[in-house]
């Protein structure tokens, strides 16, 4: 709520929290539905779980995609 508040466009992604997430917050964040939408047009990321399904991502593969963006 604070990036919000501060004006910055929030998106999250957590597959075990995104129902919950879409309840408490409405329409304040964008709730992506898969890891990978929500960092399509990322700029920055912050990864506050060790999770499998974060650590085997294919970061080459979203580097390429971010570069592209700019």
């Amino acid at each position: 709520r604070g990036l919000v508040k501060a004006g910055y466009d929030v998106t999250t992604f957590d597959p075990m929290a995104n129902e919950n997430t879409r309840h408490e917050l409405g329409d304040l964040v964008c709730v992506a539905d898969t890891i990978y939408s929500a960092l399509n047009l990322a700029k920055v990321v912050i990864l506050a779980v060790p999770w499998p399904e974060f650590i085997t991502l294919n970061w080459e593969e979203m580097k390429g995609a971010w570069l592209k963006i700019q």
